[in-house]
């Protein structure tokens, strides 16, 4: 039987699409069974339609517009998502911030992709972090997300990571360009692993098991 996968993104969706690809391929035994959205103009939407995945768009703004909270839009994703019973819950460029209850009922199970080799260049500019720092390497993470806020997202255990040089010409364009390359390889590497049970966690760390 194939693990189901819940994917959240925000934008153009290439990690979706390279979820999807290793689905189609049967690198990854697995199928996609939801994709949602928080942005009109996200053309993960369209690329899920193109798969006939089912999709949600579900932006924030209208519950904060109604005198909600943060936390009540983060539940009822919750909801959304345990109807799936997904094996894994991917963070494919989303960018929004849950709170602690989403991952809190999630926990162990939800993944994000981050460009660049944390701890190194955490937060939401990382390409752009990293070139004006003038780094000779960057790279690309996968970790499990854990509670804790906004630091949650780039603090949690590492999964895989990857090493990226950084070229003396290279601009924001062409270093995310091989950044998203290595991107659309580790992060479904890192969802077959992880709905396969091959991996543990101890603290910090994460192996493979024997």
């Amino acid at each position: 039987m194939k693990k189901r996968l819940v994917v959240f993104a925000s934008g153009n969706g290439s990690n979706l699409q390279a979820l999807i690809d290793a689905c189609a391929q049967q690198r990854l035994h697995a199928e996609v069974a939801l994709v949602i959205t928080n942005r009109r103009t996200a053309y993960a939407a369209e690329r899920a339609a193109q798969a006939g995945i089912p999709h949600r768009y579900e932006p924030l703004r209208p519950w904060l517009q109604n005198g909600k909270e943060r936390a009540d839009y983060d539940a009822y994703l919750a909801e959304i998502v345990a109807e799936q019973q997904p094996h894994a819950i991917v963070l494919a460029g989303w960018m929004h911030v849950f709170a602690d209850l989403f991952i809190e009922r999630f926990y162990g199970r939800i993944l994000n992709v981050h460009p660049a080799l944390l701890p190194a260049f955490p937060g939401a500019h990382a390409i752009s972090d990293a070139l004006a720092y003038g780094v000779k390497v960057t790279g690309v993470t996968v970790m499990y997300i854990w509670p804790g806020g906004l630091l949650s997202y780039d603090n949690g255990p590492i999964i895989l990571q990857e090493v990226v040089p950084v070229y003396d010409d290279d601009d924001e364009d062409t270093l995310a360009a091989r950044i998203h390359g290595v991107e659309h390889r580790l992060l479904p590497e890192a969802v077959r692993l992880h709905i396969e049970e091959k991996l543990e966690v101890h603290g910090r760390h994460v192996r493979l098991r024997p």
